[in-house]
């Protein structure tokens, strides 16, 4: 991606994303509290498109160079369930 970034022109966009509570918020407003607890996680680099996207009006040559996501990590008597779940996410 180096070379493509130093070879673009416009507006250089970086989102960072605080994942929990991007994830909490999602689920107080959008989820119902009986839904699955994997409802309501948001896709970084998707988000990431659709906010640069969201100021093309203002800017049309922006262009959305990275997307740093960052979050807590379950501590060492977290269940193997959660150590597992965060281990998937953050390969992804």
């Amino acid at each position: 991606m180096a070379s493509t970034a130093m070879s673009m022109s416009g507006t250089r966009v970086v989102v960072f994303l605080d994942y929990q509570n991007a994830w909490h918020t999602t689920r107080a407003l959008f989820v119902p509290a009986t839904s699955p607890s994997w409802h309501g996680h948001v896709h970084p680099d998707r988000l990431g498109e659709l906010l640069c996207r969201r100021g093309d009006a203002v800017d049309s040559r922006r262009w959305l160079a990275e997307v740093r996501v960052y979050r807590g990590q379950p501590g060492p008597r977290s269940s193997g369930r959660l150590r597992s779940a965060f281990g998937r996410q953050t390969a992804r």
